[in-house]
């Protein structure tokens, strides 16, 4: 532990007889340190306080940091919300701007902990309702973030900016979605605040409530002109948002207010790619239901169906299938779903493949079959099950490789005795007449 930060000893023969409320306003704001109580300020044992009545405030050193937080007393008598201790301090020359090593105020701490009281004495005193912690948070957006409605209300009556943003873009909207602070966010749209702010990443706060699943708080900001459809730097609206945290009551909402379930981010992806790329069956189910396109494409070509396949999301890849999506549908590559189980080793999605029609020879643009991905990713279980079912051993790709010639590339010795105890040829050669 670190001991440099100086601590004042009050032995029990002091007696401050002229303050006789002054031990119990410093036992009020002692600290825990190490699980044990440890009172922040303390008297020398020399020191008789007699002569100088305000001898121990000056040891006390009112600005004096706690442990490697910088905590002033004032930040302490502002996170117990002990008024008459702050009042205390502030008369014997506490600086009530003062920052810890995080940047933050007594006012921050006041916003954090509901302190009312203590945040009133802190503004009458001159604290800056607008100051910044260094990850630029205002005290508005720590009492957002922690939906201390009534420190906020006071902040904002003492000129607190509510757009106000840190140093990711954020308002205190954002906060207060994000924590799902449904009162304070009420406040400050009634005060205000602009429901379609983006922050840095151009996350409005729906954005923010799908990705936390604050219905409350999305229905809030949809009542008060919330864009549903409004998208970030990435092209995504919430509906992508709540579908990626399968958050399905929020989508649910987003969508009854007009949420485009088809609409596409930058990359093509519609909400049920993002659903199937997270396994999320309950938002893709939903999803379906109003509409989605199982078979809609993204920029590469791929169906959500592809990207179950890859993520090996079983249950999904299943619920896209009973609605129609095309198993033997091709990337802008050639490759089926089932090429990419076997690339991704997605054994039970490509199982589910193949039992509902998966064609196990289709070749991809370079004439590559589910078995020639197999064997490139050492995937000795989905060679097995692929063979099984039919996959035609000694298929060659557009450079005239088999399955075999892969394996040797590969130095997958396993899966080449596999494919030669089913009767792969040894001697089939390349088109550059290559052998294995």
């Amino acid at each position: 532990m670190n001991w440099e930060i100086p601590l004042f000893i009050l032995p029990q023969n002091a007696i401050v007889k002229k303050q006789p409320n002054f031990l119990f306003h410093m036992v009020q704001i002692s600290m825990k340190r190490m699980n044990l109580e440890i009172p922040l300020f303390i008297l020398p044992q020399n020191a008789i306080v007699k002569k100088q009545p305000n001898f121990l405030f000056h040891m006390v050193q009112i600005s004096m940091k706690r442990m490697n937080f910088g905590r002033t007393a004032l930040h302490i008598a502002a996170e117990h919300n002990r008024k008459e201790t702050a009042e205390l301090l502030i008369s014997h020359g506490a600086n009530v701007n003062e920052k810890d090593n995080f940047g933050r105020t007594a006012l921050h701490i006041a916003a954090e902990h509901n302190s009312k009281e203590t945040a009133k004495l802190l503004i009458s005193h001159g604290a800056n309702v607008n100051e910044k912690d260094e990850l630029g948070n205002t005290a508005l957006h720590i009492a957002a973030e922690c939906n201390s409605k009534e420190t906020a209300e006071l902040l904002i009556s003492h000129g607190a900016n509510v757009n106000e943003k840190d140093n990711f873009g954020r308002t205190a909207l954002h906060i207060a979605a994000e924590c799902n602070s449904k009162e304070t966010a009420k406040l400050l749209i009634s005060h205000g605040a602009n429901v379609n702010e983006k922050d840095e990443l151009g996350n409005t706060a729906l954005h923010i409530a799908a990705e936390c699943n604050s219905k409350e708080t999305a229905e809030l900001l949809i009542s008060h002109g919330a864009n549903v459809n409004e998208k970030d730097n990435f092209g995504r609206t919430a509906l992508h948002i709540a579908a990626e945290c399968n958050s399905k009551e929020t989508a649910k909402l987003l969508i009854s207010h007009g949420a485009n379930v088809n609409e596409k981010d930058e990359l093509g992806n519609t909400a049920l790619h993002i659903a199937a790329e997270c396994n999320s069956k309950e938002t893709a189910k939903l999803l379906i239901s109003h509409g989605a396109n199982v078979n809609e494409k993204d920029e590469l070509g791929n169906t959500a169906l592809h990207i179950a396949a890859e993520c090996n999301s079983k249950e999904t890849a299943e619920l896209l299938i009973s609605h129609g999506a095309n198993v033997n549908e091709k990337d802008n590559f050639g490759r089926t779903a089932l090429h990419i189980a076997a690339e991704c080793n997605s054994k039970e999605t490509a199982e589910l493949l193949i039992s509902h029609g998966a064609n196990v020879n289709e070749k991809d643009n370079f004439g590559r079959t589910a078995l020639h991905y197999a064997v490139k990713n050492k995937s000795k279980e989905i060679v097995e099950l692929l063979i099984s079912h039919g996959a035609n051993i000694n298929e060659k790709d557009e450079l005239g490789n088999t399955a075999l010639r892969k394996a040797a590339i590969f130095n997958s010795k396993k899966t080449a005795e596999l494919l030669i105890s089913h009767g792969a040829n040894i001697n089939e050669k390349d088109e550059y007449g290559n052998t294995c």
